[in-house]
C-alpha cells in the first residue's frame, strides 16, 4: 500500500539570524517509550533533517498584526493537529532575507507510536506546547526592513530532502507575499497589473537572475496574501497576485494547492483550489519604440509620425478587421528614468493617443483598451534594456487561455 500520510512544510519569515533558543530537551524516558527523536536542543540546528512538514510565516508589520497574528496561530493549530494525527514530522524554519540564511526554529517528530500510550499522550502535550511556543516566538519578533520571500523559498528548496520531488510535501506560506525580491515590490497596484497581465515576462527575467528555486513535488498552501501596512491590496490587485504565485509554483515543479487571503479555513484539503482566471490569450502584437511616435517627454503624435502608422494600419487589417470579438489593448511603457509618477502618467497618455489612433480607423470602443504601465516591473540593469522599456504594445486579444 502507498504511503497516504500527509506531507506538511510551512516556512518561516523572519529577521535575519532570528532564532528560537533555549528550548528544553524531552524527558528522554518519554522519548524511549514513544519512539520519538528529541531534535530541539539548546541551539538551532544547522538545518531541518529530512522529513514531511515545513513552515513558512512572515513577520512584518503587517504580517504581525492582531488579526493576523491571530489567523495564523488558529493555521498553525490546524497543521499541528494534522501532522500528530499523521503521526509524521514538522519543521519550523525561520528564513531571513539572505538566501544563505536559515534557522530553524523546531523540528520534531511526530511519530509517536509506542509502547506506552500513557506516556505518548504526554509526550504528545508538550510536544504541542513547545511548537506553539516556538510559533508564538516567530510571531514576536520584528523585521526593519521587507523580507524576500523568493530568497526564502530558494533556502527552503536547498535544506529539503530531494525525495520531496516524488512523495510530494505540504508548503504552507503564512505571508503577505508582497515582498517578493528587493526589485520586484508586488505591493503596488501598477507593478502587479503589469505582472499579472503577462506573469511568464516576470518569471523569465526571475529565472535568468537564478532567483526560481526548483520546487517539485511541493503542494503550496499560501494564507493571508496581500496584506499592506495600509490595510491591503484590493480585488484586482489580489487576482493579479494569485495569478503570478500560481504561475511561479507552476514553473518551478510544484502546484499552488490554496490561496486564502484571510485564514486557513481547513487543513489538509484532499484537492487544489480553483486555479485563478488567466488573461485573455494574446494571437498577436505589434511593438514600436516610442521615439517613432513621440518626442521625449510628450505625448503627442511628433510630426511625421502619421508616416509611421502605415504599419500600425496594416497590423490591424491583419488581425481585427473581418475578425468579430476581438480585442485590441494598447499598453505604454517607460524606463526608470525620472518620477515614477510623472512616467506612469506620460506610459497612460501615450496608450490613449495611439487608442485614439485605432478608434478612428473605425473599431468599437468597447473592444479597445488603453493602460499605461510606467516603469519596469523588474529593474534595468543595461541601456539596451531601458531601450527596450521605452515602447508602445498593441495587442489584439483572442480568448481565454
Amino acid at each position: 500500500m502507498p504511503d497516504r500520510r500527509p506531507r506538511f512544510a510551512v516556512l518561516l519569515l523572519a529577521v535575519v539570524g532570528a532564532t528560537l533558543t533555549g528550548c528544553p530537551p524531552m524527558d528522554e524516558g518519554h522519548g524511549r517509550e514513544c519512539e520519538a527523536r528529541d531534535l530541539f536542543g539548546r541551539q538551532p540546528v544547522p538545518e531541518p533533517a529530512k522529513g514531511d512538514v515545513v513552515v513558512l510565516s512572515g513577520v512584518t508589520a503587517a504580517d504581525r498584526d492582531t488579526a493576523a497574528a491571530g489567523d495564523r496561530k488558529r493555521g498553525m493549530a490546524k497543521v499541528l493537529n494534522a501532522a500528530l494525527a499523521a503521526r509524521t514530522s514538522l519543521r519550523i524554519a525561520a528564513v531571513g532575507a539572505s538566501p544563505s540564511t536559515s534557522d530553524l526554529v523546531a523540528t520534531e517528530d511526530l511519530g509517536l507510536t509506542g509502547v506506552n500510550p500513557g506516556a505518548c499522550t504526554i509526550l504528545a502535550a508538550r510536544v504541542r506546547a513547545r511548537i506553539e511556543a516556538s510559533f508564538d516566538g516567530l510571531l514576536s519578533r520584528s523585521v526593519d526592513g521587507p523580507t524576500d520571500t523568493l530568497a526564502a523559498l530558494a533556502a527552503l528548496a536547498s535544506h529539503l530532502d530531494p525525495a520531496v520531488a516524488t512523495r510530494g510535501i505540504d508548503v504552507i506560506v503564512m505571508s503577505n507575499m508582497v515582498n517578493s525580491t528587493p526589485d520586484l515590490r508586488l505591493d503596488d497596484p501598477v507593478t502587479l497589473a503589469r505582472v499579472g497581465a503577462n506573469p511568464e515576462a516576470t518569471l523569465a527575467a526571475l529565472a535568468a537572475s537564478d532567483r526560481l528555486a526548483p520546487c517539485a513535488g511541493w503542494r503550496v498552501y499560501i494564507v493571508g496574501p496581500g496584506r499592506t501596512p495600509t490595510g491591503g491590496l484590493d480585488a484586482p490587485s489580489i487576482a493579479n497576485l494569485h495569478r503570478f504565485y500560481d504561475r511561479l509554483f507552476e514553473r518551478c515543479g510544484g502546484q499552488l494547492w490554496k490561496f486564502e487571503q484571510q485564514a486557513l479555513t481547513s487543513y489538509p484539503v484532499p484537492e487544489p483550489g480553483p486555479k485563478p482566471p488567466r488573461p485573455p490569450a494574446p494571437c498577436a502584437t505589434f511593438v514600436v519604440s516610442s521615439g517613432v511616435y513621440f518626442d521625449v517627454g510628450q505625448a503627442e503624435l511628433r510630426p511625421g509620425a502619421e508616416e509611421s502608422l502605415g504599419s500600425l494600419h496594416q497590423f490591424l487589417r491583419d488581425n481585427v478587421d473581418g475578425k468579430p470579438g476581438r480585442l485590441v489593448q494598447i499598453a505604454g511603457y517607460t524606463d526608470r528614468d525620472g518620477d515614477a509618477m510623472s512616467n506612469l502618467r506620460l506610459s497612460e497618455q501615450r496608450a490613449q493617443t495611439l487608442m485614439d489612433v485605432v478608434l478612428a480607423r473605425g473599431i468599437e470602443g468597447q473592444n479597445v483598451e488603453a493602460i499605461g504601465y510606467g516603469e519596469p516591473a523588474m529593474a534595468e540593469a543595461t541601456e539596451a534594456e531601458k531601450a527596450r522599456n521605452r515602447r508602445v504594445e498593441v495587442t489584439v486579444l483572442c480568448a481565454t487561455a
